[in-house]
């Protein structure tokens, strides 16, 4: 119970302490007027005749065109305003894949010397009609120079919409991890499902998942492998928060229909706060149980880990 108050003191110590420092980083176009003023905010849309600009002290406001000079974006990237008419529905191209680079590292030193690091990559492709994800995540740890964990995880996942409201999707998954102090050599999870979208809007996502499948573990120590089917249902949900922040949750059950005592569960949860374009800060909380985790292993991996995300 103590251990769960130090981390919700630390997610409130970021929220409240953190995020205003880095707040004064956050996305700021700039429009400068044949009068000579300048305008900061975050551009939301241009139209034929008119720039949509999000600030700060005046919310929303429209700028007619006849009075921009220029238009600087947040990037640096100077970009003068158009003078041909520009559509009320064109958008800006948007990038195929979305990438991620995260890397996280700490050290404490005094009677004992800790050093964590974990790494993380994300690779998604998201159009209308389907998915793709890529993932793969490391961690490693030691106590005195002397390593006392090594983790690794990773996602294959493939979904396509096939309903008429892009609500209801179907996906299939693989996902295969290693734990060595859990004496896991590796355990390979291939499953396929349903989803559905109950909200997928920029600021609030919220999606079920149900699937069935079959886990595959294979050990280090002399333990016979393990080979079961499961019923994977899952929960996922995002909020924005202030500004460009979010936090997300992915619940996960994997249960398996012949031993339902034999279950394990894996809880992630994630506050990322945006520095500028590229760069985020992300503090993540996991939670991984296992009811049946084998002789001499607990059963609750609980770890938290701050990272700096690099997004390309």
């Amino acid at each position: 119970m103590k251990r769960i108050f130090q981390v919700i003191f630390i997610i409130g110590f970021w929220s409240v302490c953190v995020d205003p420092l880095f707040s004064s980083f956050s996305f700021a176009d700039e429009i400068y007027l044949k009068n000579q003023d300048r305008v900061s905010g975050e551009i939301l849309e241009q139209r034929e005749d008119a720039v949509l600009l999000k600030t700060r002290a005046l919310g929303v406001v429209m700028i007619q065109k006849e009075f921009i000079e220029k238009i600087v974006a947040d990037d640096g990237v100077l970009a003068q305003a158009p003078k041909e008419p520009v559509a009320f529905d064109q958008k800006p191209a948007e990038k195929p894949w979305k990438k991620e680079f995260s890397f996280g590292y700490s050290l404490a030193q005094g009677n004992t010397e800790k050093q964590r690091i974990a790494g993380r990559l994300f690779f998604n492709r998201k159009t209308k009609e389907n998915e793709v994800i890529i993932k793969g995540e490391h961690l490693y740890a030691s106590t005195d120079k002397k390593m006392d964990t090594q983790r690794f995880n990773g996602i294959l996942h493939y979904a396509f919409h096939f309903a008429q409201s892009l609500r209801w999707y179907n996906f299939y998954r693989l996902e295969g991890d290693h734990d060595r102090f859990a004496k896991i050599d590796y355990r390979l999870t291939p499953f396929t499902g349903v989803g559905y979208w109950f909200f997928s809007e920029e600021r609030l996502k919220v999606m079920v998942e149900i699937g069935v499948g079959y886990e595959y573990t294979n050990y280090t120590d002399e333990q016979e492998s393990i080979k079961k089917n499961i019923f994977t249902p899952q929960i996922f949900f995002e909020k924005g928060l202030w500004g460009k922040s979010r936090v997300s949750q992915r619940a996960s059950l994997y249960l398996p229909p012949e031993n339902v005592h034999d279950y394990r569960i894996r809880l992630e949860t994630a506050f990322t706060n945006p520095m500028d374009r590229y760069w985020a800060l992300r503090l993540t909380l996991i939670d991984d149980f296992n009811n049946f985790p084998g002789e001499n292993v607990k059963k609750n991996d609980l770890r938290l880990i701050s990272s700096l995300v690099y997004s390309f």
